[in-house]
């Protein structure tokens, strides 16, 4: 353990304090943006294929809590922090038997702001001079409403007459503040449905399918005989019921086919002078038919977005990528900075030797039958090194535009001990290894299951999009913790947050190498697929229990802590929806203009980035005392007015928010015998 922190301290020491003498002058704080947490009890948490950095800021990650009641069985574990790592809120999800996330994404809602302004017109004749008119001014923003997860639940009672009671894939919708919205289970009771990705979807035919549904990809399996998986796709509308599902079958073969993920086309091509493909469904996993059981081959999918049929001619089909040996696929996605409509996907092959390596496939757009490729990559060492997550940057320069992966890596020169969790860059031009591969973790085993890159906020819509910060990976560590005198903390496996910089630093246990690269040697199998339906079943029961965080991974160089941890916050919920869409006179308004039920007084925008003005109407039916209070949660007072003597009509009074903090405050207006309490939410630039 000596000689490892000493490696440690000797690979990190400079650049800690390289940003100590940076921040020290600049007077920021060291890891404001990065650091390494773990979060969970004393029991098994583990991150699975799902973080997501959220709208209004910080992030939320899924997977799973081990706790023991009579035998280890498992709860959905949720966890959403700050920007910082400090948690906002933490809960497990109890269905009553064995549940488990895999993956979890954050539900948009479109919000309509529509504000009053004045404006300058140039002069009209006769007129000489320009003048002030009222404008509407109607600004679109995205607004966080929620998150989805997906999953697996063996709950009990779902069917007791069979000896093991079947699985099924479960979609959970939660609020921002993790309440639950609706839990809805999906599969019979004779077989066992796993979903390992879910995506919301942005494209639909307008008719059956819509932007807003979800779509899960997994598998489905007979679970009274045990037979063999099929690939499974499923696509519901925004409160979970069913628009279509679909088993799928690898040349009608009798062994296992899966889908480990998937993402929606945004590109297509002209087919008979027709833009087709916008809006398929692009799956990638593993399928058996080929190498037989335990030996499966990578599998790439394009189907039909609106029912997921694989059609003959033209776009849609399947790919199996074989070679000697197990190899597979977790994680697709489609090109939209480079090379736009290209398909890239990340797993694992197997080498002559018999060890893992990582994977990535590079195809041209829209994929017919047999693949048509563009490049591929391999790399890895003498033990297994596997890739779970890849994720493309988006940004106004190609710099912006590369691939990150990550995973886990095994390495026993440079690594820590065991396995490590990784980030290495993808060069969006050639393909190629963009950098050194940098590595996280300690002397446990640590893994990377998904990755995300984290972009600076950017106030004016009209600018170009600016570059990424950083990156954010979720996933498990059972590395021992170190206290502030480098004792070991005996901990179980827990829930791992790695926030780094542009530059894949984090600040902590870190420490980077050069890799090489090669090209394997692959074959590509158009296969025939067969498709089928399954009987669904829904069971909504769930028992919802709260955790909290324990401690960093680590500790910075000097002994500290890389960053402060404040205490959690209460989440505070967002107005109803019903505050969002209002009809004033014959103009409807959507977006945030909140109107008290008397008529009395009327505000806007809600929410309000700090700093803005709040615009308050209000009308009076006769000259009278107007008087205005605003106050937070706790009852402290950060506006007041009055007016003895206000005028009979309607009246906009401004106010500003400058130095309020992010919040909900409470509007209270007294006119007369008249009084109106609304809610406004104050949000961070």
């Amino acid at each position: 353990m000596n000689a490892l922190l000493s490696r440690i301290a000797r690979r990190s020491l400079l650049p800690a304090l390289s940003a100590l003498l940076l921040a020290l002058a600049t007077g920021t704080s060291v890891y404001a943006q990065q650091f390494q947490y773990v979060y969970g009890g004393n029991d098994d948490e583990a991150g699975r294929s799902g973080v997501t950095p959220v709208s209004e800021g910080g992030y939320i990650a899924a997977g799973e809590s081990f706790t023991p009641d009579g035998g280890m069985s498992s709860d959905v574990y949720v966890v959403r922090t700050e920007g910082d790592g400090s948690l906002a809120w933490s809960f497990t999800y109890d269905a009553g038997g064995n549940d488990s996330a895999t993956d979890v994404e954050e539900v948009l809602r479109m919000i309509v702001i529509v504000r009053d302004t004045m404006v300058m017109v140039p002069p009209t004749p006769p007129d000489t001079m320009p003048h002030w008119v009222w404008q509407q001014r109607r600004d679109t923003i995205w607004q966080n409403d929620g998150f989805i997860l997906t999953g697996v639940t063996d709950n009990e009672d779902l069917c007791p007459c069979l000896g093991d009671p079947s699985r099924d894939l479960f979609l959970l919708r939660l609020d921002r503040c993790g309440n639950i919205l609706w839990w809805r289970t999906y599969g019979s009771d004779s077989s066992d449905e796993i979903g390992y990705d879910v995506d919301v979807a942005r494209v639909g035919d307008g008719i059956t399918t819509h932007p807003g549904d979800f779509i899960v990809v997994g598998t489905t399996q007979d679970s009274t005989t045990g037979s063999k998986r099929d690939g499974y796709l499923l696509r519901t509308n925004a409160m979970g019921n069913i628009i279509f599902d679909r088993t799928y079958d690898i040349d009608d073969s009798t062994e296992d086919d899966y889908f480990y993920s998937c993402d929606e086309a945004q590109y297509g091509k002209m087919i008979g002078g027709v833009m087709a493909g916008v809006g398929d469904i692009i799956v990638a996993g593993g399928t058996e038919a080929y190498g037989g059981p335990g030996d499966p081959d990578a599998l790439l999918g394009r189907v039909d977005g609106d029912n997921g049929q694989v059609l003959i001619a033209g776009l849609h089909g399947f790919s199996v990528i074989t070679r000697e040996g197990p190899n597979d696929l977790r994680a697709v996605i489609e090109r939209r900075q480079m090379n736009p409509g290209f398909i890239v996907a990340f797993g694992y092959i197997t080498t002559a030797a018999g060890d893992k390596d990582i994977y990535g496939v590079e195809t041209k757009e829209c994929p017919v039958g047999i693949l048509n490729f563009n490049n591929q990559i391999a790399w890895g060492d003498h033990d297994d090194d596997e890739a779970y997550d890849v994720h493309e940057l988006s940004g106004a320069g190609s710099y912006d535009k590369s691939l990150i992966v990550t995973g886990y890596y095994e390495d026993g020169l440079h690594g820590f001990g065991g396995k490590d969790a990784f980030l290495q860059e993808i060069n969006p031009f050639n393909f190629t290894l963009n950098g050194n591969l940098h590595i996280y973790g300690g002397a446990g085993t640590d893994w990377g299951w998904s990755v995300k890159s984290v972009k600076t906020l950017q106030p004016d819509p009209n600018l170009p999009p600016c570059r990424s910060e950083g990156f954010i990976v979720c996933g498990f560590t059972d590395s021992r913790i170190l206290d502030a005198q480098g004792n070991d903390l005996v901990d179980a496996q827990d829930l791992y947050l790695i926030k780094t910089d542009r530059a894949k630093i984090s600040g902590c246990l870190e420490t980077d190498f050069p890799v090489t690269k090669y090209d394997p040697v692959i074959d590509v199998e158009e296969p025939e697929v067969e498709t089928g339906q399954i009987d669904i079943e829904t069971f909504p029961s769930y028992t919802e229990t709260c955790q909290e965080w324990e401690q960093e991974l680590c500790y910075a160089a000097d002994g500290t802590r890389p960053c402060p941890i404040p205490a959690c916050n209460p989440c505070v919920p967002p107005p109803p929806p019903n505050d969002t869409t209002h009809h004033i006179g014959s103009k409807l308004v959507h977006g945030n203009v909140n109107f008290d039920e008397s008529g009395l007084m009327s505000f806007y925008p809600n929410p309000v980035e700090r700093g803005d003005m709040l615009n308050l109407r209000y009308t009076l039916a006769a000259p009278g005392p107007v008087a205005v209070t605003i106050t937070d949660l706790l009852g402290n007072v950060v506006y007041q007015s009055s007016n003895p003597d206000a005028g009979r009509g309607t009246a906009l009074k401004v106010i500003p928010t400058e130095g309020w903090a992010a919040g909900a405050y409470i509007i209270r207006m007294e006119a007369g015998d008249r009084t109106a309490t609304m809610r406004v939410i104050v949000t961070d630039r």
